[in-house]
Formats: structure tokens, sequence, C-alpha cells
């Protein structure tokens, strides 16, 4: 029987959730087995190997076993990090960004989730996401490198993660990228099935979601650092995507008088 590629090989060490200050800077260290962080927030740079990655949110790094690393830390940041046992020359790029980078910090998050709940762990989910982590950092290994079109688009969902909260236009990150508004918009459609505008705000409406659900920020400040043009917009379109009004999707909390002002929005 075929044997997926690499999927016996790797298996996971450890799993978990980091943040820390302004200033917190992580001194050099080393793991003795591959290390994958998917950076949430903040703006660092890491230091592998002497090697200065400018590390921001939607960036993955993976360092091999034995690596130097450190971390300083600009301003506050969070990731995920998983520790994987592997063969120290698995097929893995040094960074991934873009569409990749947010498929793994998807599996990144479900990964610590399910280690958190040692009542639901389920050992044959953690082995299929492990095996997901390994498939898509196979695919971005530099040997096999994407089409340039393809490395356009992501490049370009790059700066949408990146840049989500500015006054992006299509037309200027357009230029950013070196190609025409009717070129990005026919890569985009043909490699994601949406037209660019979309793209940016599925980034928009996620992070948007995220403070709704994890934060007491009241609608004005959430639609301004997600890139909306005012409250009423981001309504509107949380609304369209997912059906209820703001406030209806926000955990409720006894006496928070924002759940109130939510629910009129």
């Amino acid at each position: 029987m075929h044997q997926p590629p690499g999927s016996a090989a790797v298996s996971m060490l450890a799993i978990g959730a980091y943040a820390a200050g302004r200033g917190q800077h992580a001194a050099p260290h080393r793991h003795a087995g591959w290390k994958v962080t998917y950076y949430r927030t903040g703006r660092i740079d890491s230091i592998v190997d002497g090697v200065r990655y400018a590390a921001r949110p939607g960036t993955v790094l993976v360092l091999r076993p034995n690596a130097s690393h450190e971390e300083i830390a600009h301003t506050a940041y969070s990731n995920y990090y998983l520790l994987l046992d592997a063969p120290d020359d698995q097929a893995w790029p040094d960074e991934c960004s873009g569409r990749a980078a947010q498929e793994l910090g998807h599996h990144l998050a479900a990964l610590v989730r399910e280690d958190t709940r040692p009542d639901r762990r389920s050992p044959e989910l953690i082995k299929a996401l492990v095996t997901c982590v390994d498939l898509t950092l196979q695919r971005q290994h530099p040997d096999q490198r994407p089409e340039p079109a393809e490395e356009l688009v992501r490049s370009v969902e790059q700066i949408f993660e990146e840049r989500y909260a500015e006054r992006l236009s299509i037309a200027a990150t357009a230029r950013e990228a070196g190609v025409s508004v009717s070129g990005l918009r026919r890569h985009f459609v043909t490699r994601r099935g949406l037209p660019p505008q979309a793209a940016l705000q599925a980034v928009r409406v996620r992070r948007a979601l995220d403070l709704l659900r994890t934060s007491d920020l009241t609608l004005p400040v959430i639609a301004d650092r997600c890139g909306f043009a005012s409250a009423s917009h981001l309504s509107r379109v949380i609304k369209n995507e997912t059906g209820s009004s703001p406030g209806r999707l926000r955990p409720i909390r006894t006496g928070s008088p924002v759940r109130h002002l939510l629910d009129t929005c």
C-alpha cells in the first residue's frame, strides 16, 4: 500500500501558545526537534542561526533541530508553536507566508485546542493534523516552488494579512506587486476563485470576528482596527457574511455595557 509522504516519520512532541510583552526578548536557545511557529500578533525580529527574519502576523518560521534561535520583541506579540520529531533532512522550507501560512495557522490552532482538552483529545485527530502540517510544509519547499502567478497571489495575500487595517486600495496593491489591476484580478479569480477585493474583505471579516468574540472593544473601534469605513459598514458586512448582527456573535458577558451597544447595531 502506498504510504503518504512523511506521514509515518513525523510526530508531535509538544504544542502550545505563547505571548510576551514589548521588550520581553527571548534569549538564544535551541530545540532538539523541529519547531514550527505561527506568529499571530505583534512585530518581532526572529534570529535563526544568525539569519534575521521580520516576523509579522501570519508569518510561519520553521526551525531545524538544534538551530540557535532568539527573538527581539519590538511590540507585544503572540504565537502558536509546534515541536515535531522528524528526520533532519525533512523537505520543509525555512519560512512560509500567504495562504500556506494561513492554513498552517489553522492547523496549529486546532492542535492547541485539542491538546488543551484532555477529556476530548483524539490521537487520531492529532495525527491527522500533524500530517496536514507536514504536507503543507513540503509543498512550500524551494524544490517545489510555485508558478510565478501563484507567488504573486501569495505575496498580495501577505500584504492583506499584514495591512488589512489600512485603507488599502487594490490599484495601489497591484502597483506595489508590479502587476496591472486586471492582471491581479485575473490571477486571483483563476487561483482562488474570487477577486482580490473579496480576499481582502475576507481577511478583515476574520479579524473583526476574532475581536468580536474575544474582546470588549466597541464596534466603531473594531471597524477602525480592521479597515472598515464605519461601524455601520462593518455591521452590514458581518450580517451579510454570517446572517447575524455583530452583537449576537459576541459571547454574553454579564453586566457588560458593550453587549447592549452591539445588540443595537
